[in-house]
């Protein structure tokens, strides 16, 4: 197990290094920062658990979270070939290093998520409490609707509808995972939990 100072220390100098422009710190600073970052959450996982978050899930396990990691976020950067809403700056000139750099940059993102909710669930155990909501079929048919007509609103008009791309992915997400047994959060409102 890692000493837990190393994941702030390499987020400081990923700083450092990135603020003083080394390569290829520099154009790879979002991995880089966002890898330090999941090495100090999983850090204070294994000080608070015993054990690491990464060695529990194991190679498989983050290979997995990682791979649907990337491709749920190809799946924005395909959105955004409508939206025309972000571009990125400081990148790989080489193409293949560049998909590459991309494809594990995303795959970072799940895993960091689910870090940082996993530590903050063990941190703060009792969440906010809220009256359990009644969720029934019907309602959870309206959120996918709701979610069809965000997807319909911003690719007509992109300029001015583009946050949708997100609320329409949410409210077409979460009454599929609840449909699927998932608990994610219409299963925590129907516990009447707010909880992380």
């Amino acid at each position: 197990m890692m000493a837990t100072w190393c994941g702030p220390l390499w987020l400081g100098v990923t700083y450092a290094l990135a603020a003083a422009g080394v390569e290829p710190i520099a154009t790879h600073f979002y991995l880089c920062a966002w890898a330090g970052l999941i090495v100090t959450f999983d850090q204070l996982i294994a000080r608070g658990e015993g054990s690491s978050l990464l060695a529990r899930v194991g190679d498989a396990g983050w290979v997995q979270i990682g791979f649907w990691s990337a491709v749920s976020w190809f799946f924005y950067e395909l959105c955004n070939f409508r939206l025309q809403n972000w571009y990125y700056i400081l990148v790989e000139d080489e193409p293949l290093l560049r998909w590459l750099a991309t494809f594990v940059a995303f795959g970072t993102v799940f895993p960091g998520i689910f870090w940082i909710d996993h530590w903050l669930r063990t941190r703060w155990s009792s969440s906010v409490r809220i009256p359990p909501l009644q969720l029934s079929s019907n309602h959870r048919r309206v959120l996918v609707a709701g979610g069809v007509g965000f997807f319909v609103l911003w690719v007509a008009d992109p300029v001015h509808f583009y946050p949708l791309v997100w609320g329409g992915t949410f409210l077409i997400l979460a009454p599929l995972n609840h449909r699927l047994g998932i608990d994610g959060i219409l299963r925590q409102l129907e516990r009447g939990d707010l909880g992380p």
